[in-house]
């Protein structure tokens, strides 16, 4: 053999001891990983057997105790198993009581949360409609039998002068008057500023501080109307509405006023709710009310009639 064919040999001999050493490494690790999975999976084998094992000793020695002395004290036992009935029964009432409970409030809180965000949503929209002024019912269409919509508010009357202010801040009285007036009577001589001059010739205007109740009965009485006080009386004022009497409500810090304000209220509708003309907001009347709220928030008011 010349030395090439040796040294090849050689080479190819030292290849196969390399192959067979790791081979046998790989098999040797991978028969290691088996063999230490294979030891802990016995392990929780033999954990879960010897805990079943004692589970079923445990069980075994309750019965052994129990079925002697349920036998010896039936009645004993039947006490104790109704007294852990009722513990269960009463902590899983507890449980479906606070679940309620706590339902309940979430559903309350939703509510709450959504009637709060639409009377948001309401007092945006009387705000925004209310900043537009509004315009009284034209003169030309004023007739007897109908209250026509006059508003302090309006450009045409809002900036004369009464009670030593604006006929804005200060003329609901002479102006739910004004409307009381044209309803009864059908003339066309008192609008607002008419109604308010002639509150102020008479001495029912009181400096910066809006009206006189007076005008409502005296002042009524120079007019040729009938002007009758009246308590907030619910039953009481829908029978003079019912009978087509007009009726002017001095309002009370509320949902009309944050001071105090005249409003006229024409008539019930169909459903009973009032009919309201309110002369400082034009949302507020063109929507009807539970006359129920109107008296809660009263201190007072007038019925009125023509005396012809």
């Amino acid at each position: 053999m010349d030395r090439d064919e040796e040294f090849a040999q050689r080479q190819a001999e030292r290849t196969a001891r390399r192959s067979a050493r790791t081979g046998g490494e790989r098999g040797t690790g991978g028969s290691g990983i088996l063999s230490a999975i294979g030891e802990f999976l016995a392990t929780v084998a033999g954990l879960i057997w010897r805990g079943l094992c004692a589970l079923g000793r445990g069980i075994a020695a309750f019965v052994r105790v129990a079925v002697p002395f349920c036998r010896r004290y039936p009645k004993q036992t039947l006490a104790g198993a109704g007294v852990v009935a009722l513990i269960v029964a009463v902590i899983s009432i507890r449980g479906n009581i606070a679940a309620a409970r706590s339902d309940a409030y979430n559903a309350s809180a939703l509510a709450g949360a959504q009637q709060d965000a639409q009377a948001l949503v309401a007092e945006l929209s009387d705000l925004t409609t209310d900043l537009v002024e509004p315009t009284s019912t034209p003169k030309d269409q004023w007739k007897k039998g109908e209250m026509p919509y006059l508003y302090q508010i309006d450009p045409q009357y809002s900036h004369e002068t009464y009670s030593g202010g604006r006929l804005r801040h200060q003329g609901c009285g002479p102006t739910a008057l004004s409307m009381i007036y044209v309803e009864l009577t059908g003339q066309t001589d008192k609008d607002p500023v008419a109604m308010a001059e002639f509150s102020t010739a008479n001495g029912f205007s009181t400096g910066q501080d809006g009206t006189s109740w007076a005008l409502m009965t005296d002042g009524a009485a120079m007019l040729g109307l009938n002007g009758t006080q009246l308590g907030a009386n619910e039953s009481t004022i829908r029978a003079e509405l019912e009978a087509g009497h007009p009726v002017i409500f001095l309002m009370n810090p509320g949902q009309f006023t944050s001071s105090g304000h005249f409003i006229a209220v024409e008539k019930l509708d169909e459903d009973g709710k009032a009919v309201v003309h309110d002369s400082n907001s034009w949302v507020r009347s063109h929507k009807t009310w539970d006359l129920s709220t109107i008296c809660s928030e009263a201190a007072t008011c007038w019925s009125f009639t023509s005396a012809e």
